[in-house]
């Protein structure tokens, strides 16, 4: 999960198997593409998760792969725990971080109110950031005489803390985001938050996830808030656990 701190930058994973699709952030499955959402994935299920995107420095133009990994169980249908990794790529250098996730489900989606959640995330090596969000979700199924699932709609609030740079710095961040259902299992994501003081611009994505039996996939264009614009990013995740809810 790139640098905006804790913009987590865009990945995107996927559950599988018994589970609903999530997507995944550098530092852990978020639900979208850069940042965290308040749904926890399957009831005791475990995931793996792998993707591949970069980031373009605004200042020299130079360009940073990433490839974060992250292998996540749910606990009991509202607590999500996980380890992190992350090899990155400048120039020929060769760097590795690697961490910890975790999500608890303040109370589930309703009606009339919507899903809450904490999401933490700590990451160390190469990489050393965390960060700590609070966020609301809600599905809208229903709008005038039209009753079925329409788009989900996300909002939260993010603390994120970098000690790896000179002088450690840290911020605060609000964003939202939506997904809309396409049709034939695919969705449409789009996200943008206010930019970390620490950060070159505002951490934002957008693209397409489709999910297939057993597998998710994620394609699309992510700014992690250090970047000169919205770079490449795939992602794709699989249940190696069974789960319901």
């Amino acid at each position: 999960m790139p640098n905006r701190l804790n913009s987590l930058i865009g990945l995107m994973l996927l559950a599988m198997v018994g589970g609903p699709v999530s997507a995944q952030t550098i530092y852990g499955p978020g639900g979208l593409f850069v940042h965290p959402t308040a749904f926890p994935q399957a009831r005791n299920s475990t995931t793996f998760n792998v993707s591949f995107l970069t980031q373009r420095d605004p200042d020299d133009t130079s360009e940073t792969g990433y490839l974060p990994i992250s292998l996540v169980t749910n606990l009991n249908g509202r607590t999500d725990v996980g380890a992190l990794y992350l090899h990155r790529n400048l120039g020929d250098q060769r760097r590795e971080s690697g961490g910890l996730f975790a999500r608890y489900a303040l109370s589930p989606d309703r009606p009339d109110r919507p899903a809450l959640a904490i999401v933490v995330s700590f990451l160390a090596g190469d990489v050393r950031q965390s960060s700590v969000t609070l966020v609301a979700s809600h599905q809208i199924t229903r709008i005038a005489t039209i009753t079925r699932p329409l788009f989900t709609l996300h909002a939260g609030l993010m603390y994120g803390r970098r000690d790896d740079v000179a002088p450690a710095s840290d911020g605060l961040s609000v964003y939202g985001g939506a997904s809309v259902p396409l049709g034939h299992d695919f969705a449409l994501i789009g996200e943008i938050g206010t930019q970390f003081a620490f950060d070159d611009r505002a951490a934002s994505a957008f693209g397409l996830q489709y999910t297939g039996r057993g597998y998710s996939l994620g394609i699309g264009f992510v700014n992690t808030g250090r970047s000169d614009g919205e770079r490449f990013f795939v992602g794709v995740g699989f249940g190696i656990g069974g789960g319901g809810r």
